[in-house]
């Protein structure tokens, strides 16, 4: 390490640096970056330095501490967590150079920060890039002072570098685990009224190019950016600001808590005066104020922006900010809008399953469930593996998660069914099947017919393979029954035994095995539903295209066939329709009351 190293990055030395950007890139880290952009352009951050990068490294030679941080390096995931809780204890018994304490004390009175409270945070040199934000990744202290409790809070900061959370983070995005270095921002701290995030672009609505995005609570952001506490959000109109007005659409929550400084240092949780529970946490003009602010970061950093901004004794500051990794790229909207990008939805059928609001970890399992299935149910109906292979982009991607709901994308439902022999009928009965109402119709938008030329192209059978899937097909439709007895004698077996499990009381690793075990039981041998629902879907298919030649001649809409098939029974899904009927019937006679036909119904199903 050259011995004339810079220790600590100041915002006044910075902007006369020839290679001011290497330099930020190299020792400070992303957020320090970014708050000296902001700096740069004006904008109202608190005062601040940074302790760079090389200063973690010459902490770490001046404690011996080289081989610990390599060895966590070659470690496996699941030694992460215990192994960052050894390395914070060995940092913090660690010492800071005589050097770099006595720049540190000279920065905080030359800033005039020596008498204040301060906030320490980290800066990884990978943080908030337009590609990694890692965000909540690194500590932060808030209402440090005191050139000891500095000093403590920078080593638990250099520490958070090697946290469980952060290593997860960076093997997840094949971010090398080596030559890890943490750079330290210390800034002054703003002890805020009311404070919170906002959303240059609408992170939840990604497509909606107009819509801005604030949260807001009482006291310090860190209620809201630690989950702890709810925000008012208020969704702001980014062209009528444009045009000097605002839009705001508010969303207002109960707001009875608040995280202000604690009078010993720190945080404290506090009440907030009933009064103010239940109102705005910002007036129009503070919205208008940070809304503006938040669209000025995009356009002079050149991205939108995710900031943290705090508003102490009605001066409005901004504290840090990155880029919102999460939008679709400008070229998807451009291609969007020039017809190049777009894609159908529907859900039809699927919102039985997943009828509410669906978590990005549940809409995963699903999607890789569906893609699982359904090369199953291609390699069952004798599809080429190479066909297959080819179409990997198909499989994984049957599903869209849109606002929560889950979709169908309704192309690549088409792509699959073309890979099957007789994928003319395939296509009315899987329409039939998925409760898709329009179907691919020739009156259809010239948009949407586009997305759907590939259909006039399919995937070409040899006659000898129609023939096989023929033979294939009429011989499971025998065996059906069997084939469904022995799955289900499977999978009762091995669900009971699963069910008598406590999950609760197994350890991750266990945890995880287990998954993959029961995917092993169930998912990878699914083929007989798939066969069964093939079947279903044949049959119903024929039965629908039977009723529209019985009844007027083509006539659109006719139900008969589910007419025919609702009556015969042993339907579970029509259970729910026929005890609605039965309530009806029996409240139209007037005999009795409802309380009483509930009870004769247990009664009768032995539930008393």
């Amino acid at each position: 390490m050259s011995s004339n190293f810079q220790r600590l990055l100041l915002p006044s030395e910075l902007k006369n640096h020839p290679d001011v950007t290497g330099l930020l890139t190299r020792e400070a880290g992303g957020k320090a970056r970014n708050l000296y952009r902001m700096t740069s352009h004006g904008f109202p951050v608190p005062a601040w330095f940074c302790v760079s990068a090389s200063s973690f490294q010459e902490f770490v030679q001046h404690n011996g501490l080289r081989v610990e941080l390599e060895r966590m390096q070659s470690m496996p995931l699941d030694q992460f967590e215990a192994q960052a809780k050894y390395i914070e204890e060995i940092f913090l018994k660690g010492s800071l150079s005589p050097a770099l304490e006595s720049e540190i004390q000279t920065a905080l009175k030359n800033l005039d920060l020596h008498d204040c409270f301060v906030a320490v945070r980290s800066s990884g040199l990978d943080e908030d890039s337009a590609a990694n934000s890692f965000a909540g990744q690194f500590s932060s202290f808030l209402f440090q002072k005191g050139t000891a409790a500095i000093a403590e809070s920078l080593k638990r900061c250099w520490a958070s570098g090697f946290s469980g959370r952060a290593m997860a983070y960076r093997v997840e995005r094949g971010i090398p685990l080596s030559g890890i270095a943490v750079g330290v921002v210390i800034q002054k701290m703003v002890n805020a009224d009311r404070a919170g995030v906002a959303f240059s672009r609408n992170p939840v609505r990604a497509l909606d190019r107009d819509s801005l995005l604030i949260a807001s609570v009482y006291g310090l952001g860190e209620g809201l950016v630690s989950g702890y506490l709810e925000s008012d959000n208020y969704d702001v109109s980014r062209s009528e600001l444009a045009a000097e007005r605002l839009k705001v659409t508010p969303t207002l929550v109960l707001k009875d808590q608040a995280f202000r400084q604690s009078p010993s240092g720190g945080v404290s949780i506090v009440s907030v005066p009933e009064v103010e529970q239940t109102i705005s946490s910002l007036s129009e003009s503070e919205i208008k104020a940070v809304a503006q602010l938040t669209k000025r970061l995009e356009v002079e950093l050149g991205a939108p922006q995710d900031c943290e901004w705090a508003i102490e004794n009605g001066e409005l500051y901004v504290v840090q900010t990155r880029p919102i990794t999460s939008l679709p790229s400008e070229d998807y909207f451009d291609m969007s809008i020039r017809g190049h990008m777009p894609t159908l939805w529907d859900n039809s059928n699927i919102i039985e399953s997943y009828s509410g609001v669906t978590s990005p970890l549940t809409f995963s399992f699903a999607s890789r469930a569906y893609r699982q299935v359904y090369i199953q149910f291609c390699e069952v109906m004798g599809v080429p593996q190479a066909w297959i292979d080819e179409r990997e982009d198909v499989f994984r991607n049957m599903l869209g998660l849109i606002r929560g709901r889950i979709y169908y994308n309704l192309v690549n439902w088409y792509k699959l069914v073309l890979l099957l022999p007789g994928s003319s009928a395939n296509k009315s009965f899987m329409e039939t099947m998925m409760g898709v109402k329009q179907g691919l119709k020739p009156e259809v938008a010239p948009e949407v017919a586009k997305l759907f030329e590939f259909v006039q192209n399919p995937p070409r059978y040899r006659l000898s393979q129609k023939i096989k899937l023929t033979v294939q097909t009429i011989v499971r439709f025998r065996q059906i029954d069997d084939l469904i007895a022995t799955f289900n004698r499977g999978f009762v077996a091995a669900y009971e035994v699963a069910r008598k499990k406590d999950y609760r009381k197994i350890g991750f690793d266990e945890l995880v095995a287990e998954y993959h075990k029961l995917e092993d039981q169930f998912l990878k041998k699914w083929q007989v539903p798939i066969i069964n629902d093939y079947l279903c879907m044949i049959f119903f298919g024929l039965l629908k295209s039977l009723t529209e030649k019985w009844v007027a001649a083509g006539a659109e809409g006719g139900s008969l066939q589910n007419d025919l098939l609702c009556g015969q029974g042993d339907l579970e899904s029509t259970e729910p329709t026929k005890t609605l009927m039965r309530i009806a019937a029996h409240i139209d006679s007037e005999k009795g009351s409802f309380r009483d036909w509930v009870f004769k119904r247990e009664s009768d199903d032995g539930l008393e």
